[in-house]
């Protein structure tokens, strides 16, 4: 498929670059462009903000709720006639005890990823990035709790037995508190050809790479002064996520409206894992401010 894709790329830059059809920036979630200033893109699961023509910020709303503070950012490093590279980062704190009833527990999640955008042909746009997505988590929680706080993070099910080595320190049947610093790498890649000045059709790839980091428990214990805990010494965690988590390929369909954007799409991987997948195949967006291109721009 990557092959397939730098050989379309390779045919696209040889012939002539004409006049883009289509607004080449109208994807701002899987591309390198940032929002542009002074404009609000209201997304369901996004709100950004452009505070400068290379750099927005914004937040997930509908997170709030549930408690996830969150916030996210993302700057133009690279701004070219055909080749745009950005950064982004974020940061979700959860708090485990009210979402899933882990006592004491705090989940923080800090994405960070860097992305590039190549138009290809005056219809088409190939976008590529890679994210290191970091996980800090403590709390009281037993095995399988703490399975199902990374499976929460992480999108897809953790078996208890990548903690035996952790819990052959403490002991198999003891109530324990746990502590784990976690990285997961994932790549991206699509592909969005601008079949009018209106509609495109897009292909994502979303593939999960690697999984680990170390991880400290130790067993709850009652003291003079409340329950204590005493961790215990540090483990390697090492997963292979990649075999958990199948390559998500998904295509889409989006209508532009001058200030309405609206995406529909399906995954083509059975058991997609849709925190991979609902970005490309699932957007309605809501523009405000100035709109580039009009007289409102």
């Amino acid at each position: 498929m990557f092959l397939a894709a730098a050989l379309c790329v390779a045919a696209s830059l040889a012939a002539p670059f004409e006049a883009e059809i289509g607004d080449p920036e109208v994807l701002t979630d899987l591309s390198a462009y940032t929002v542009h200033k002074g404009q609000w893109r209201l997304g369901l699961a996004s709100q950004d903000v452009g505070i400068t023509e290379r750099f927005s910020v914004g937040t997930s709303a509908a997170l709030w709720p549930f408690g996830v503070l969150n916030g996210h950012a993302k700057a133009t490093l690279v701004d070219t006639e055909r080749f745009d590279v950005s950064a982004q980062g974020g940061y979700y704190g959860v708090d485990l005890e009210r979402l899933i009833g882990v006592p004491e527990g705090m989940a923080r999640y800090t994405p960070l990823g860097v992305t590039g955008s190549l138009r290809t042909s005056s219809r088409g746009t190939l976008h590529g990035g890679a994210d290191l997505l970091s996980l800090r988590l403590e709390g009281g929680m037993d095995a399988s709790e703490l399975a199902g706080s990374l499976a929460l993070l992480a999108g897809t099910d953790f078996d208890t037995d990548i903690f035996d080595e952790a819990l052959e320190a403490v002991g198999a049947d003891a109530a324990f508190a746990a502590e784990a610093d976690l990285h997961m790498t994932r790549l991206r890649l699509a592909y969005d050809h601008r079949i009018g000045p209106r509609d495109t059709l897009m292909v994502t790839v979303n593939r999960a790479m690697g999984f680990g980091g170390e991880l400290q428990v130790g067993s709850t214990v009652s003291g003079s002064g409340g329950e204590q805990v005493s961790l215990g010494a540090a483990v390697d965690v090492d997963y292979p996520i990649a075999d958990a988590l199948p390559t998500v390929v998904s295509v889409a369909w989006q209508h532009s409206w001058r200030r309405v954007h609206a995406r529909v799409g399906i995954p083509l991987t059975s058991q997609a894992n849709m925190l991979l997948a609902v970005g490309g195949v699932m957007q309605l967006e809501l523009l405000l401010g100035p709109v580039p291109g009009t007289s409102e721009g």
